[in-house]
């Protein structure tokens, strides 16, 4: 019985069809029916070259029979030659001939491998690809899959080896053998941290959660890259490795490099009086940031800012993660606010979330907040003397690769939450139609998407929506809308609305690591609620706003700057945002 043995070979073609038309060679096929005419051109515009020999014609034949065998063409007849052409724009014609014939079937598909019992993923395999038609690429992708087997199951030095393909021609079959060798089965017994890191190795065990000789996973390895980026603690995830120490241990080693995760800014200035005998007053803001205390993740932040005479804000922060080892982190907030010569307010949330897996939390808020109206020296209604208490919910959904500048990837953010607000005075402003006990529900959504169409090159685009309902909606129930982190080109909390949409189109030149320069367009549209001008036709205002800007890594965090222009105002009245990307 004849047979015909072969190793297979996968070229790689890089075409030039401008090559090949500078040798005014026509080309003519016939026959093909599985390979493209237009594949056969360009095959032979990196082949036939001037000036014409017959080794060209040899290796363009050996070339397309190559081709035809790797997916499964054996029996393929080509012959190709040169003639004369009768064509003005052409000197000669390379006619080639093609007699395809049937592809071969698998007939055989064989296995050898030293497990007593043969694993299903191969068996299922074989069983699936026995008559099929054989394929040198279908091939290469069931060793893959076996490869990946294997290492995520104990054995990451496995190998698989092509020990024999072979011919029959008289039933056009193919018979296909192959060798797994495990080369050992391996446990992880210990995670060592290499580099200039302070965090403490529980707490990154604890991340990657880690269980010590627990079986080798290639799967595992792979994702810890990604899972530590996203505890925001780290400059440097280094490619981990995987070695045996002389005792016989199962170490991954990965280096790290910590961020600068303690941060102190802040300037404070002093504004005296505009007029004879009025006392000056305090401006500026102060920003305490502790990212991993003790190097154990755990978070806290103090910050506060004057921004006028009348207006300040006082805030306090603090994140406990992973309570009792146990995938549940608790967060505190605490909030003063003073607006103008309106109100202060202040407010407490505490929420505790669950990490359901590396991509997806849920998270329970609830919240405290008392608004109490500023005393006016002409009594004036501004907002009444209200306590709110609230309990929501949330779901968050991150893919992406990066926290700080990702290239690929989503992030989705919804919540929604129920109000009960009680109103308590001012006594003078509370009539017999006043409903002192009101319910009100909140709606908020964020998606973000990550796209890299050329190296180095990121488009992000996003939507957002804000939503409140409900009784007596007022001022301090709003949401504040404008500035760097919403709607650019306007000045920081510009607008108040009850209904808020907005959406951003940015394209990012990544330059370094954490830096890149980018291009937007903001779009945003809100009602105002309250505060809606009766007499207008419509209650939706749309607002827009495009630029240029820069962001880049500082000792205190991620930096934005941009310029931008609001849709109509001319470039001198362009607005420049600064910002610091909120890490807590």
């Amino acid at each position: 019985m004849l047979r015909r043995q072969f190793n297979s070979v996968i070229f790689t073609l890089l075409f030039s069809t401008l090559s090949f038309t500078q040798n005014q060679t026509l080309v003519e096929c016939s026959g093909n029916r599985f390979l493209d005419s237009e594949l056969i051109q360009k095959l032979c515009a990196t082949t036939v070259r001037e000036p014409k020999n017959s080794i060209q014609l040899d290796t363009l034949t050996n070339r397309l029979r190559t081709l035809y065998q790797n997916n499964g063409f054996f029996r393929t007849g080509i012959k190709a030659d040169w003639e004369p052409s009768t064509a003005p724009a052409h000197d000669t014609v390379l006619k080639i001939s093609i007699a395809e014939g049937d592809p071969a079937v698998i007939r055989n598909y064989v296995c050898a491998t030293s497990d007593s019992l043969t694993p299903e993923i191969i068996s299922s395999t074989i069983r699936e690809r026995k008559g099929k038609t054989f394929s040198v690429t279908v091939l290469e992708e069931d060793i893959q899959r076996f490869l990946n087997y294997y290492q995520n199951h104990g054995a990451p030095f496995a190998l698989v080896a092509i020990k024999n393909i072979v011919f029959e021609p008289l039933d056009n079959s193919v018979d296909v053998f192959l060798h797994i060798s495990k080369n050992g089965l391996f446990r992880i017994d210990r995670v060592e941290l290499t580099g200039k890191t302070e965090t403490r190795p529980d707490v990154v065990q604890r991340e990657l959660k880690f269980v010590r000789g627990q079986e080798y996973n290639q799967e595992w390895i792979d994702k810890i890259p990604q899972r530590l980026n996203k505890m925001k603690l780290f400059d440097l995830v280094g490619t981990p490795a995987f070695i045996i120490s002389p005792i016989g241990e199962g170490i991954v080693q990965i280096p790290l490099q910590d961020r600068n995760n303690n941060s102190f800014d802040g300037i404070i200035g002093y504004i005296p009086g505009a007029k004879e005998n009025e006392k000056g007053y305090v401006t500026g803001f102060l920003d305490i940031s502790f990212r991993n205390l003790f190097g154990s993740a755990r978070a806290a932040a103090f910050r506060w800012k004057k921004i006028n005479q009348l207006s300040s804000e006082l805030e306090f922060s603090y994140l406990e993660p992973w309570i009792l080892n146990y995938p549940f982190n608790i967060a505190l907030h605490f909030l003063q606010n003073k607006q103008d010569s309106t109100y202060v307010s202040w407010s407490f949330e505490p929420s505790l979330e669950y990490i359901a897996s590396d991509e997806l939390t849920f998270a329970v808020d609830a919240g405290y907040t008392r608004v109490v109206p500023s005393l006016q020296t002409v009594p004036v209604f501004t907002v009444f003397n209200a306590v709110k208490t609230f309990l929501g919910v949330s779901l968050r959904y991150d893919t992406r690769d990066d926290p700080f500048v990702p290239r690929k990837g989503m992030l989705l953010n919804n919540a929604y939450s129920m109000t009960a607000k009680k109103i308590k005075g001012p006594a003078e402003y509370i009539t017999a139609e006043t409903k002192t006990n009101n319910k009100q529900q909140k709606e908020l959504f964020d998606l973000g998407l990550y796209l890299e169409p050329f190296r180095m090159n990121v488009l992000y685009l996003a939507v957002h929506g804000r939503v409140i309902e409900g009784d007596l909606i007022e001022l301090g129930d709003l949401f504040k809308f404008g500035g760097a982190n919403t709607l650019r080109g306007y000045r920081e909390n510009q607008f108040w609305a009850q209904r808020i949409a907005w959406s951003t189109i940015e394209y990012r030149a990544i330059l370094e690591k954490r830096t890149y320069a980018f291009v937007f367009f903001d779009a945003g549209f809100f009602d105002q609620g309250p505060l809606r001008d009766k007499a207008a036709n419509s209650s939706v205002i749309a607002k827009n706003g495009y630029g240029v800007g820069l962001s880049f890594q500082t000792g205190i965090g991620i930096m934005n700057v941009s310029f931008a222009l609001a849709n109509g105002v001319s470039f001198s009245q362009g607005v420049i945002h600064f910002g610091i990307k909120n890490e807590f």
